[in-house]
C-alpha cells in the first residue's frame, strides 16, 4: 500500500517509489508477485507485478505525481485484505506492507474490527513504514512498524549505494 496524499509530495513520494522498486527487486530475487495499490481517500490504482517485474504500468506510475487527495486508510486496507482473503493461491500467505506519512487517524470502531478480523483469520504479517513521521497510528495498526527519515540522503541514492 502506497500513500499518495497530498501530504506524500516531494521527498516523501521519492522515498515510497525508491521503496516500492527496492521490494520489486526483492521480490524478483524470491519469485514474488508484487501488487502495488495506491490511495488517498480511496484506493486509487492496483499495479500487478509478475515476480517482481518492472512493467510499463509500474513505470508510468513511477513518473507519475501524487493525487494530491486527503488520507484515509480504512479503504485501502480493506481492500488488501479483501484481495488476500479471497485469493485462491499463495497470497493468502501475503505481507502488506503499508508506506505512508502517517498523517491519518482510523476510528476506533474499524480499528477494533480490524484487529478481530487479523486474530481471526490468520492475517498476514503488516509492516508499517513512516516516512518522515511520528508513526502513532502505524503502531495501532501494523504488526511492525520502521520509521524511515528522508534528510540523512536523497531517494534517489539511498537504496543503490
Amino acid at each position: 500500500l502506497v500513500d499518495e496524499s497530498g501530504s506524500m509530495e516531494g521527498d516523501r513520494e521519492e522515498w515510497a517509489k525508491a521503496i516500492a522498486l527496492v521490494l520489486a527487486s526483492i521480490c524478483r530475487k524470491q519469485k514474488r508477485d508484487l501488487m502495488i495499490i495506491t490511495f488517498d481517500r480511496i484506493v486509487q490504482d492496483t499495479i500487478d507485478s509478475h515476480q517482481g517485474e518492472i512493467s510499463n504500468e509500474m513505470l508510468a506510475w513511477l513518473e507519475s505525481k501524487c493525487s494530491g487527495g486527503g488520507t484515509r486508510y480504512e479503504p485501502a486496507l480493506d481492500y488488501a485484505t479483501e484481495l488476500i482473503m479471497e485469493s485462491e493461491d499463495d497470497m493468502k500467505h501475503a505481507d502488506i506492507i503499508f508506506v505512508t506519512d502517517d498523517t491519518c487517524a482510523v476510528g476506533e470502531q474499524w480499528l477494533n474490527e480490524w484487529r478481530l478480523r487479523k486474530q481471526s483469520a490468520g492475517f498476514p504479517n503488516v509492516v508499517g513504514l513512516g516516512i518522515d513521521c511520528e508513526i502513532d497510528s502505524l503502531i495501532t495498526i501494523c504488526d511492525s512498524v520502521e520509521s524511515v527519515e528522508t534528510t540523512a540522503m536523497g531517494a534517489e541514492s539511498a537504496f543503490f549505494i
